[in-house]
């Protein structure tokens, strides 16, 4: 198959990092920003999940939004801070993986399934999906 870009970068030779998805957004940032101290890195990946997660359970309007989006621009602003008194050139990239539409309600979906064995009866309610979405991603070069 195709490689991904950390097995490019990785080919590379240079210093790189990224962060893990199974920590959470605040503990990957702190992350980023000791390693964009030490000025060795010079690929960087950012993985956040939390304004996805917050959109998600309280709408794009919300105030709670309005606050993770608030906290999510303070830290990219500390971490390209950082990054500029230690790298002579910084670039950055932001992407997400995908758009978000406010859904207020859901209905009650009923799924059944057939197995060779037995019949069985899947539910999907009113939850909220904490973690369905990566947005944003960042790239420090």
């Amino acid at each position: 198959g195709q490689k991904n870009i950390f097995e490019h970068w990785e080919a590379s030779g240079h210093a790189w990092t990224r962060s893990d998805w199974r920590l959470g957004d605040a503990a990957n940032i702190l992350h980023l920003k000791q390693e964009l101290e030490k000025g060795e890195a010079r690929l960087a990946y950012l993985f956040t999940a939390g304004l996805d997660a917050v959109m998600h359970g309280a709408t794009t309007q919300s105030a709670k939004t309005d606050q993770a989006f608030d906290w999510f621009e303070k830290q990219m602003r500390d971490l390209l801070e950082t990054a500029h008194r230690n790298y002579k050139e910084v670039r950055v990239h932001m992407f997400s993986d995908h758009g978000m539409k406010n859904t207020d309600s859901v209905s009650e979906m009923r799924l059944d399934f057939e197995t060779d064995t037995e019949k069985t009866t899947q539910r999907f309610g009113i939850q909220p999906w904490r973690a369905s979405g990566f947005l944003p991603a960042l790239t420090l070069l």
